[in-house]
């Protein structure tokens, strides 16, 4: 399978519809598979991504939302080197968002503990991710008080897999019911690859 991609650079711009009091938007677009509620996944011979929207749907009006992001390197012989950068989202009428910095999480966003006990797309990604190694990762603190202790980069052998928080800024109005694409840019000169999924 290959797995889904977008090509920015020939203008392509997928719209994605809204729910009434947000901007005008075009059609829906279809979501990527689903393993279990609120958990989707794309998957193809080299790389297997997932995201958790359980938190999400919890805050669809905080100044920053999150999503569970889980990345296995399955069978690429060269390492996959991750950042915060490498991912952007997409909202209604293509808009695109980058991905939060820490500081920016640490001093204007408080739910951060409570996101994490909210993730529980472990239980559905559990039977994929089981075969490969884990691979330490935080993106963002535990907590306000543990501002420091963050990674700005995950390295990902063949075979290992991590999974994390990502978080977003809200685009200016409500998220529910909203259809999201997380572009995720793995390799220079390479066409993102997307995952969308639906805030239920």
């Amino acid at each position: 399978m290959t797995l889904p991609r977008i090509l920015i650079g020939a203008g392509l711009v997928v719209s994605l519809a809204a729910c009434a009091s947000s901007p005008a938007v075009q059609k829906l677009e279809s979501t990527s598979r689903t393993l279990g509620p609120f958990v989707y996944y794309e998957e193809g011979s080299q790389v297997l991504i997932t995201v958790g929207t359980n938190a999400t749907r919890q805050r669809p009006e905080e100044p920053y939302f999150p999503i569970e992001i889980g990345i296995a390197n399955k069978q690429h012989r060269d390492v996959i080197r991750v950042t915060r950068e490498m991912f952007t989202m997409q909202v209604a009428d293509g808009e695109e968002i980058h991905v939060a910095t820490a500081p920016e999480i640490i001093s204007g966003y408080k739910p951060v503990n409570a996101d994490r006990l909210l993730f529980n797309s472990r239980q559905w990604t559990g039977m994929y991710f089981d075969r490969y190694r884990p691979v330490p990762s935080r993106f963002y603190p535990n907590s306000q008080r543990r501002s420091g202790l963050v990674q700005e980069m995950v390295e990902l052998g063949s075979g290992t897999f991590f999974q994390d928080i990502l978080y977003f800024k809200n685009p200016g109005f409500s998220l529910s019911g909203q259809v999201l694409r997380l572009l995720i840019y793995l390799r220079a000169g390479e066409d993102p690859i997307a995952l969308t999924f639906k805030v239920e």
